[in-house]
């Protein structure tokens, strides 16, 4: 009986050390994210199945040679949708892609004509971003719409 007793301690033993191993070599290992994975997923979302795979950033304010512009009510409807798989959109109805070559730079892509933005700079809530045209700086303040 004594014998018996101990084969099923080892054979229990033997289990669960087997089983403990296994769930080592399965246990999924997750590295930090770096800045510019960061800033991605603070503006587009996640794609690992626990979060928003978009998000929505509707237009708080602008300036333009950092003089603040008052924006009619139909201004103030303007968003850009970025979702995780890289493509955009906005209120207007135009869409195309975009990417991101550093935490601080944003390029979006429509009809083959890029829009690059630079001081990027993306919270959960708060996203604001700079971009040349025809001379000027535009300054862009949107706030998360979801």
């Amino acid at each position: 009986m004594k014998v018996l007793c101990t084969n099923i301690h080892t054979a229990k033993m033997t289990f669960y050390i087997v089983m403990f191993c296994s769930l080592l070599a399965c246990a999924e290992k997750t590295m930090p994210l770096t800045e510019v994975d960061l800033s991605i997923e603070l503006l587009s979302g996640n794609l690992n199945g626990f979060g928003q795979d978009f998000k929505v950033w509707k237009i708080d304010s602008m300036a333009i040679d950092n003089i603040g512009q008052i924006l009619t009510s139909s201004q103030l409807n303007y968003f850009q949708q970025f979702d995780a798989l890289g493509t955009w959109s906005d209120y207007d109805g135009l869409d195309g892609v975009w990417e991101m070559p550093n935490k601080n730079a944003l390029n979006i892509t429509i009809n083959d004509k890029i829009i690059e933005y630079y001081d990027v700079n993306i919270l959960s809530f708060k996203l604001t971003m700079k971009r040349q045209s025809e001379g000027q700086t535009l300054e862009y303040f949107y706030n998360i719409e979801n």
